[in-house]
């Protein structure tokens, strides 16, 4: 790593004084608790293929929630299980919240915004999923070595 890079990584980002990049962030963080919100509580496999299972049934137009092949998805049958699991106290805000948003909010969002939040969170994911299946097999080399 460059020495200018170390010195500039640990001033403050620029990007962080640009309102959009703050939307950005602040929809990605919704987006990515949303997801998980909702494949926790449908008590779906907690793997990354059971969460990009969820991602790829998204509902990507308000005129797909109608469609028998939307409503037997991954998308659509998680969110009815996630809403089942809920406590009844909290239903409403999670409707409020977590439903409106994947059956109001997302499909109503420019195509160009719903690619950018969904590519943004698989980039992560599967980032994330790479570096632990590299730290196991370090971890089982390490073992083999060691006698």
């Amino acid at each position: 790593m460059s020495r200018d890079y170390k010195a500039m990584s640990r001033e403050k980002d620029t990007l962080d004084f640009v309102p959009t990049f703050a939307f950005w962030r602040n929809a990605c963080h919704t987006f990515a608790k949303n997801v998980c919100k909702v494949t926790t509580l449908a008590k779906n496999e907690d793997s990354i293929s059971s969460v990009l299972a969820f991602m790829r049934s998204l509902p990507w137009s308000a005129s797909l929630l109608s469609t028998p092949e939307w409503r037997s998805g991954v998308c659509s049958r998680c969110l009815e299980k996630a809403l089942e699991s809920v406590p009844e106290g909290e239903k409403e805000d999670f409707k409020n919240t977590v439903l409106d948003y994947f059956l109001f909010y997302f499909p109503e969002r420019d195509r160009f915004g719903q690619l950018m939040l969904v590519d943004a969170f698989v980039g992560f994911v599967t980032g994330i999923a790479e570096a632990q299946q590299e730290l196991e097999k370090e971890e089982k080399h390490e073992a083999e070595i060691v006698p």
